[in-house]
């Protein structure tokens, strides 16, 4: 019983350290540099029929698509 209960410990342990180390790299380049990205802004109809990268009228509503922070 105390074999089974360390070993479920000691996997535990293991799989909390593994995705906290993986987790500092997930932004970086081959080079070691971390990547800027940059996002356009993103714009929704305001009966969230859908969402858009432009302004302008949603296409199933015809409502003004608002700019979504």
């Amino acid at each position: 019983m105390k074999k089974k209960l360390f070993t479920i410990a000691a996997v535990a342990i293991f799989s909390v350290f593994a995705v906290s180390c993986n987790c500092d790299r997930a932004n970086e380049n081959k080079e070691g540099t971390t990547e800027v990205t940059t996002q356009k802004a993103k714009y929704a109809c305001e009966m969230k029929c859908e969402t858009s990268d432009q302004p302008g009228k949603c296409s199933k509503c015809g409502m003004d698509m608002k700019e979504v922070d």
